[in-house]
């Protein structure tokens, strides 16, 4: 479980009218991560011609995505992939499907123009009934052959002044009514032969003329009625066309979801055969798959061809010139360790054959948690919630599912943390099983060997060294195991590095425990730290010779000495700063304890038992946000740069196999 499962590349050569049947058959088992025969890799990619197909995966998913959208108009869901069968494909014509779903959509066209019509009529009439509300009555206009004009309109409050001065001018008579918050709809009667110079009057000010048709004059009521009951009717219309229109794709719904899943299986088997080549009679094909699975995959293949078949295996150890990066990664947890398998994929995926640090992380992530939100209340609490999300979350089983179950697991190491600490929403309800953190944080003496808050620190610095001390060991498993024998001298988390930090956390404790007066002997103190610090010096030198890039010169000897005084000088402060980085874990939990205690005393302050209650309860659901954000965020950030920093090599490419089942 400390490394991804082993993966083995298959090499195939089978004959081109099994094509589609072998390809058809692995497509069902789901087990390859097919890979491009022309990839340079591959010694013979160059000797093959693309294979041919008849259509573009490009034209499927684009008819599928017509099927898709058509189907959602009527919340028609689409076929589960898990049930489809490779085997029972029927040949689907892309042509034919393209032009039923053209005739199916020129259908809907027409019927959405209508709707459009219509929607629009809406709008108008509505937008007439608004600008009817703002007027008492509206009579009709006097008949052309009369002398007076009627003009009816809106206008903005700031022009109302400038309007009524300007038509006082000439015989016109203006008549404001109701108001909006910026316009106020008014009346003009004035004399048809000053219509001209009033008009140029109103477009100075910007008037907006509303202009009523014949039906609609009389008392604002009947208008109001005749409006409504015309836009219900439209509604009534509106209503008819959309049902209309689903119900012309209902009817094509069993054949369009038919062909949905034809395209599924095709749209994947163009997408494995996109990786094949091709000679005149046979066709190759590559892929990578875990080794257990070798035999199930050579089976089915056999079986399909009937034993005319070439199969090669090749192991990513074999191949001396392969990149492990090319190589596919699968990590394997179960049920339980997928939350932190989560946390390590969100960092980068691991290089094929490096350490799979999911095991590891699950044990430090939820121990700093604890140790930094170590209340058994507050931890049921998000234990509970956790909980509860997952199981809304359960069947969609995507990012959210995995945070809520890492969110309970967090959640029950505060429990078992509390439990040590005798913390149960900030009382020391019960006594604690390990010592009292509450009781050391507010100045009590404890008993053994957690006496203080220096002795807390200490935890945390012990649980920092541990932590980085594996981090080294990990590194140097993936030196050896990577066969990079340089990093593993001269790296900085090699072995000199590990001995440079062993002997300088063994050089600060002694300086603790001496309470602060002496160093280790001389000749320890240089066997420690001073050896190690020397041979760093022949790096340099050494990667030179071994590379000899560049001739030698006596300059070069400058920049060799620059290297070592630079690279002590990193290995010292990134060891310290990183260790020294771990005392976050007591300060927050001193953080948690202190916060507990001022709400508490807040509430004792209170001479009201109800307030009280109050403020201790606002109190716990602050603490259990905030902290329990800060302890989530600082686990995350520990594992990832001080634990991970020392060994992790990232940017693995992640096991895809070409599967039905796949989303």
């Amino acid at each position: 479980m400390i490394f991804p499962q082993s993966m083995i590349r298959l090499n195939a050569i089978i004959l081109r009218r099994d094509t589609d049947s072998v390809t058809k058959a692995l497509l069902n088992e789901g087990i390859i991560d097919f890979t491009d025969i022309h990839d340079k890799t591959l010694s013979f990619s160059n000797q093959l011609s693309p294979f041919d197909k008849d259509t573009a995966e490009t034209d499927i998913i684009e008819i599928r995505s017509r099927i898709e959208q058509l189907l959602s108009q009527v919340n028609i869901p689409l076929p589960d992939t898990s049930d489809l069968n490779a085997e029972k494909l029927v040949p689907v014509d892309p042509k034919e499907v393209t032009d039923r779903l053209d005739e199916l959509n020129l259908q809907i066209r027409q019927i959405r123009d209508k709707q459009k019509d219509i929607q629009q009529s809406i709008n108008r009439k509505t937008e007439i009934m608004r600008q009817t509300d703002l007027f008492g009555s509206i009579e009709a206009s006097p008949p052309p052959e009369s002398s007076v004009r009627v003009a009816t309109g809106l206008i903005r409050k700031s022009r109302k002044e400038g309007l009524t001065q300007a038509l006082s001018l000439y015989p016109a008579v203006i008549h404001f009514s109701q108001s909006t918050q910026d316009e106020v709809s008014a009346i003009i009667i004035y004399m048809s032969r000053d219509e001209e110079r009033i008009g140029t009057a109103l477009d100075r000010y910007q008037w907006q003329s509303v202009e009523f048709p014949p039906e609609l004059t009389g008392k604002k009521e009947e208008i109001l009625n005749k409006l409504a009951s015309s836009i219900e009717e439209l509604n009534r219309e509106q209503t008819g066309f959309e049902k209309e229109a689903e119900d012309i794709i209902r009817k094509f719904a069993p054949i369009l979801t038919e062909s949905w899943r034809n395209l599924t299986i095709t749209a994947q088997c163009i997408k494995i055969q996109n990786s094949f080549g091709k000679t005149s009679d046979t066709v190759i094909f590559s892929g990578w798959l875990p080794c257990h699975l070798k035999n199930a995959a050579e089976k089915i293949i056999k079986k399909i061809t009937n034993g005319k078949y070439y199969i090669q295996w090749v192991k990513p150890e074999e191949d001396p010139l392969l990149n492990s990066s090319i190589v596919p990664v699968k990590l394997n947890h179960g049920t339980f360790l997928k939350p932190f398998q989560w946390v390590v994929e969100n960092y980068s995926m691991p290089q094929y054959g490096s350490i799979d640090p999911t095991v590891i992380v699950a044990f430090s992530f939820l121990t700093m948690f604890g140790l930094m939100f170590g209340d058994a209340g507050h931890g049921l609490v998000l234990a509970l919630c956790g909980a509860i999300t997952a199981l809304i979350k359960r069947k969609k089983r995507g990012t959210a599912y995995e945070l809520a179950r890492l969110i309970m697991y967090c959640g029950m190491a505060s429990v078992a943390a509390g439990i040590l600490f005798g913390s149960y929403f900030g009382l020391g309800l019960f006594k604690p099983l390990w010592f009292d953190y509450h009781g050391i944080v507010l100045g009590h003496k404890g008993t053994g060997l957690i006496s203080d808050i220096y002795d807390i620190l200490g935890i945390t610095i012990k649980f920092g060294v541990t932590i980085i001390g594996c981090g080294l060991l990990l590194n140097m498993i993936n030196c050896i195991r990577s066969k990079r024998y340089f990093s593993f001298l001269f790296d900085k988390g090699g072995i000199l590095g590990s001995w440079f930090y062993a002997g300088g956390v063994y050089t600060a404790f002694f300086f603790v425990n001496s309470n602060y007066k002496s160093f280790p002997p001389d000749k320890e103190l240089y066997i420690l730290t001073g050896l190690p610090c020397i041979l760093f010096a022949i790096k340099a030198p050494t990667e030179f010779f071994i590379k000899c890039k560049t001739p030698f010169k006596i300059g070069i000897i400058t920049d060799w000495l620059m290297d070592w005084i630079v690279e002590l000088l990193e290995l010292f402060s990134g060891y310290l700063s990183n260790t020294l980085s771990f005392l976050r874990i007591a300060g927050l939990g001193i953080a948690h304890v202190s916060l507990m205690n001022a709400f508490f005393q807040i509430a004792a302050s209170s001479d009201s038992a109800i307030v009280s209650l109050i403020v201790i309860i606002i109190g716990n659901i602050l603490v259990i946000a905030l902290e329990g954000l800060s302890a989530g965020i600082q686990s995350l950030r520990l594992n990832y740069y001080e634990f991970f920093s020392k060994y992790f090599r990232g940017s693995g490419r992640v096991y895809e196999p070409i599967s039905l089942r796949q989303k």
